[in-house]
């Protein structure tokens, strides 16, 4: 279990709009309309450009540092049933919460959302940098996205303490691009330090997302720049249903569905 504390009411927001308690992440329809979620602003000189590809070793490590997943709506894998299983569910699903693992992939329940990386030091005698931009692979994947079950806390999340990086929208998409965020300076490596990536689904799918985090060590001695990677999976799906923890079972929340560009309730 980590040791966590409020941060910016900006970084808050974030994940309070990820909740079960926040409707405002799906689109009604017009007999119970609801706001859209407003993303993070993101200065147009800082939108992510394609570049070409790279080769990214998944999962390399240089050992230095731990990258871990923060992202409160997560999918229940298959073979697991909402309406049968919920005390199973809802043990993995507190255990993935409280790692931070990237076990489960991400899911989302509105066209714009966000997601955070957290970097921690792996070393307790080093002092490493964090250095900008970070590069991502976004991979798109052959598997189901129809009728997913999606779980999410009632109620909101707190934040990492530190500082933090919000970055580049991301689209979701085939492609690779260097991000950098809207204070590209190095940044001192803190416990748990959060880069949140604001997310958009153009369309249905699967992703892969794999992030090349540079980092630099310095001493007396000089510099030295290094890299590690870290992938985890996004899912946009076509139609979902959204389950929340309620006395200890899985309380069926809403419907939704993707079509024209928005996810929309469905009876």
């Amino acid at each position: 279990m980590f040791s966590r504390k409020l941060i910016s009411p900006m970084f808050v927001l974030l994940l309070l709009a990820t909740s079960c308690s926040s409707p405002a992440t799906v689109v009604s329809k017009p007999t119970d309309t609801l706001p859209p979620p407003t993303p993070t602003a993101i200065p147009a000189e800082t939108l992510m450009v394609p570049i070409p590809p790279q080769d990214i070793p998944v999962q390399a490590s240089a050992g230095l540092i731990k990258i871990r997943f923060e992202q409160p709506i997560r999918v229940i894998p298959d073979g697991f049933n909402p309406e049968s299983q919920s005390a199973a569910i809802i043990a993995q699903y507190h255990d993935i919460s409280a790692t931070m693992s990237e076990a489960w992939a991400g899911g989302t329940t509105s066209k714009a959302g966000a997601f955070s990386l957290l970097i921690d030091s792996a070393s307790n005698d080093k002092t490493i940098s964090l250095i900008f931009p970070v590069h991502v692979k976004i991979t798109k994947k052959d598997v189901s996205i129809e009728n997913l079950n999606l779980i999410a806390p009632m109620g909101g999340g707190g934040g990492a303490g530190g500082d933090f990086r919000i970055f580049s929208e991301l689209m979701l998409q085939d492609g690779e691009y260097d991000l950098p965020p809207t204070d590209p300076n190095p940044a001192l490596l803190s416990p748990l330090f959060p880069y949140t990536f604001n997310v958009t689904c153009s369309q249905p799918g699967a992703f892969d997302l794999t992030f090349a985090i540079p980092y630099s060590l310095g001493d007396a001695s000089g510099t030295e720049e290094l890299t590690d990677t870290y992938t985890v999976s996004i899912i946009c799906p076509l139609s979902l249903t959204l389950w929340c923890e309620q006395n200890g079972q899985l309380q069926k929340m809403v419907r939704l569905m993707f079509q024209n560009g928005e996810y929309i309730q469905q009876p």
